[in-house]
């Protein structure tokens, strides 16, 4: 119940975009310009700021790293693995991939996983998330390049897998966080960049959540409920399954990073997806969908999950 509780003024604020989008206080022109400028400026700062505040040269930071990229390769490989099992054509094989490994990792884990576990905004609990949530997130999205070009296409096209790469404001900002920890800026220049991400970054969660609703607001499902069902099964179940076999079997981690490992593992797909899907001529509507059922069931999915692993 506790969780529930903590977790509801997350939904709720989806819950506000998606009324006000339904009852046309919200206009349809609203999604474009706050999506852009939560992805484009509030999330990358917030990653700036919170990666830039980890110590690199450490070896735990880099096994968080390790550990996760793992997990999405063997996520990856088992996902592929099923989806040759079935037939089912390419186009709807990249969708379903698509809408499984590339999870909303920062979006909603961030809000989410933070109220959940407790971390307070600064603390090394929430730089932790912070690094996590990255890693699931672009590390997913490079993935889902890979075999959508690889294996569901015959255009094998590593030229395009660098543009999007290049251009995602997200793994910009990774790396940039990654290199301001590198270098020793004076105090009053780092504060400065310090509090200007922070300002920019607490806009993050709150817009997110609402432009969330609203797009998801114009969205319904379609016929295709067979394929759709098998993509969130994917998503919502395989996938933390996967995290727990290996981050409470295979791995030895502390609870921080176990804990925050499986939870942004579970979190519904991300709106990345859809950008990847428009760009490869995918049915965008499917993946909307999926997008859509997903993060409704993420509450209680994310309830359910904490439950079991606590």
């Amino acid at each position: 119940m506790q969780t529930l509780l903590s977790i509801l003024p997350i939904f709720l604020i989806v819950g506000l975009g998606y009324f006000l989008r339904k009852t046309k206080i919200a206009k349809n022109d609203w999604v474009v310009p706050l999506n852009s400028f939560v992805y484009y400026v509030a999330l990358p700062a917030l990653i700036v700021k919170n990666i830039s505040n980890l110590d690199w040269k450490s070896t735990a930071v880099l096994e968080i790293v390790g550990w996760n990229v793992l997990f999405l390769l063997i996520a990856s490989v088992i996902l592929v693995s099923l989806l040759s099992v079935f037939r089912i054509g390419k186009s709807y094989k990249s969708a379903i991939f698509l809408t499984a490994i590339v999870s909303n990792s920062v979006y909603l884990g961030y809000p989410l996983v933070s109220r959940v576990l407790e971390y307070g905004v600064g603390s090394e609990q929430y730089l932790t998330l912070s690094l996590i949530g990255a890693v699931q997130l672009v590390v997913g999205m490079v993935l889902a390049l890979i075999v959508i070009e690889f294996f569901y296409t015959s255009s094998k096209n590593t030229g395009k897998i660098l543009k999007h790469i290049s251009k995602n404001p997200l793994v910009i900002a990774s790396i940039v966080g990654v290199l301001l920890s590198l270098f020793t800026l004076p105090y009053d220049l780092k504060k400065l960049i310090d509090d200007t991400l922070g300002l920019l970054a607490l806009t993050a969660s709150p817009l997110a959540l609402f432009a969330l609703g609203d797009f998801l607001s114009g969205h319904k499902i379609h016929e295709k409920l067979h394929l759709v069902g098998f993509a969130v099964i994917l998503k919502m179940i395989a996938l933390p399954v996967i995290a727990i076999m290996l981050f409470d079997n295979l791995v030895h981690v502390d609870e921080t990073v176990r804990m925050t490992s499986i939870l942004l593992a579970s979190m519904p797909t991300a709106v990345t997806a859809f950008v990847i899907a428009e760009s490869y001529k995918l049915d965008t509507t499917f993946v909307g969908v999926v997008m859509l059922i997903t993060t409704v069931l993420s509450l209680p999915a994310l309830t359910v999950l904490v439950g079991i692993l606590k």
